[in-house]
């Protein structure tokens, strides 16, 4: 799915990346790697031990890194670090602003100043083409509706976006109200994979962009179809080894 993405943003001939939660960059990394000097990729981590630890690191490979968490506004919002025990590290990806439906879970907190993806591309005086990766542990529905301005004058046509059909943490909007809303923005999926149970990662282009994906989408179908079919002898065949001896064993001692 990634590498659906990654396609996509050079057929779309984008210039901007914002990853969203984007923990070690490796998103903004990759659109980086291609060598195209009219590329900027903009990463963006909440979690300060995070950022501080592992994301700065990708501005080695030249991304534009920041400790901001990515809303529906511009404030300082309480961001919740899921702790199992008193050794748990502090740069866990699970951090989010929502708590988990986990009555068990314990957290350890940090305030974290925010903004909207609308006001960092004017602040950037950003007038290019703009895909977002967003992997923000059930916040979503808030970063896309920060976006909206720049979804509405078609900066924004190409979306992947990390979605739960569970409610895990409390008061996160699932897949289906994201959809809808992303729907009415404009915006439609044309791909889906399954990450963990309930949890998708999925890719959402603008209506007028998305007969265009056709080739691309079938081509990884195909793929992927290809790559199941080819995984199943490596499973299937030792059963069958053991079929095959078994009934031979009893041809010859009938």
């Amino acid at each position: 799915m990634a590498s659906l993405f990654q396609k996509l943003t050079k057929f779309f001939q984008i210039d901007v990346l914002m990853e969203i939660g984007a923990h070690d960059a490796s998103a903004s990394i990759e659109f980086l790697s291609g060598n195209i000097k009219s590329r900027r990729a903009f990463a963006f981590e909440a979690n300060p031990y995070t950022f501080n630890e592992v994301t700065k690191l990708s501005q080695a490979n030249g991304v534009e890194a920041f400790n901001l968490g990515i809303t529906d506004s511009e404030q300082v919002k309480e961001m919740f670090i899921p702790m199992k025990n008193s050794s748990s590290s502090l740069t866990v990806g699970s951090s989010s602003f929502l708590r988990r439906n986990e009555e068990s879970t314990s957290y350890s907190t940090c305030r974290v100043s925010t903004t909207t993806v609308d006001n960092f591309l004017n602040s950037k005086l950003i007038q290019e083409k703009v895909a977002l990766w967003v992997d923000v542990e059930g916040y979503a529905l808030p970063v896309i509706m920060g976006t909206i301005d720049a979804i509405a004058r078609n900066q924004v046509q190409l979306i992947y976006l990390e979605v739960e059909r569970h409610p895990y943490w409390s008061d996160q909007a699932t897949y289906s109200e994201i959809k809808s809303r992303l729907n009415e923005l404009g915006l439609f999926s044309i791909a889906r994979d399954y990450e963990y149970r309930y949890q998708n990662n999925i890719i959402f282009v603008s209506g007028n962009l998305k007969r265009q994906t056709a080739p691309f989408v079938l081509f990884f179908y195909v793929l992927l179809g290809a790559s199941a079919i080819l995984s199943l002898p490596v499973v299937i065949f030792h059963k069958l080894s053991r079929i095959l001896k078994s009934l031979s064993l009893c041809l010859i001692h009938p």
